[in-house]
């Protein structure tokens, strides 16, 4: 496939979305899994999988619904 079909088709699939009023994060997602996916083939499926792996394994932000849930319950609870 010629570099610039496979462009206005991720550009042209993405506008579509867009319009169609769903949520950012879907069409700007599956247009960066798509390029990855074609430009690699399955080193680029690898590193989809290994990507969306790696952001659900991370701890770092883990601790702030936590707190949240904790400001919660002792609210509800009357313990506040």
């Amino acid at each position: 496939m010629e570099w610039w079909l496979v462009i206005s088709l991720l550009f042209g699939g993405m506008v579509f979305l867009l319009l169609t009023t769903c949520p950012l994060r879907l069409p700007f997602s599956l247009s960066i899994w798509l390029r990855r996916i074609s430009s690699g083939g399955i080193p680029g499926l690898i590193a989809v999988v290994t990507g969306v792996f790696t952001s659900i394994t991370t701890f770092t932000l883990l601790p702030v619904p936590f707190f949240i849930l904790m400001g919660e319950l002792i609210f509800h609870s009357g313990l506040g």
